[in-house]
């Protein structure tokens, strides 16, 4: 890996991702304030509302059932992995390239929206509660928006853009 020193890119990154985690921060705290647990507001009926959910657990509840000192440290770790692969899949693209810091900005800004609320609650705040096509999607964040969406762009960007990538494989 290279250590290049940071650039104009390197902090327009870091700092969208700080806006990013500051906005989820701002909406869950909205949500919390402005909606009682489990019972909605519906904006669209049938398909979109508001609807406040503490969410012990990862993406979909999964982990909900552990003790919370080991969801804590098990999250931890993951979040630290998470950073550390970003920070180097960066370093490894060229400057040039826009889609990995736009994908590294959605991806740490999320993440780090998620892993405020872990410490300071020991859950996440959920509140986006959508039922596309009649199917009720697990109800979900600003941040898990922002990593849904910067996963989404750098898969497709590797798979169908990043010529070193697809040399490799």
């Amino acid at each position: 890996m290279r250590i290049r020193p940071p650039s104009h890119v390197t902090w327009l990154t870091a700092g969208a991702g700080a806006v990013l985690t500051l906005l989820d921060q701002l909406t869950k705290h909205l949500a919390s304030s402005h909606l009682d647990p489990y019972h909605p507001i519906v904006i669209i009926e049938g398909f979109f509302q508001l609807t406040l959910v503490h969410n012990p657990g990862a993406a979909f509840g999964l982990f909900r059932g552990f003790p919370e000192t080991w969801r804590l440290l098990f999250f931890s770790i993951m979040y630290i992995l998470a950073v550390g692969i970003l920070i180097n899949l960066y370093m490894q693209r060229p400057l040039q390239n826009r889609i990995i810091p736009i994908s590294i900005s959605l991806i740490g800004g999320g993440a780090l929206g998620n892993f405020i609320d872990r410490y300071r609650f020991g859950y996440v705040i959920d509140f986006i509660d959508t039922y596309p096509f009649g199917y009720h999607f697990p109800t979900f964040n600003i941040a898990d928006s922002c990593i849904t969406i910067g996963v989404s762009l750098m898969i497709l960007h590797m798979l169908f853009f990043d010529k070193d990538h697809q040399h490799a494989s």
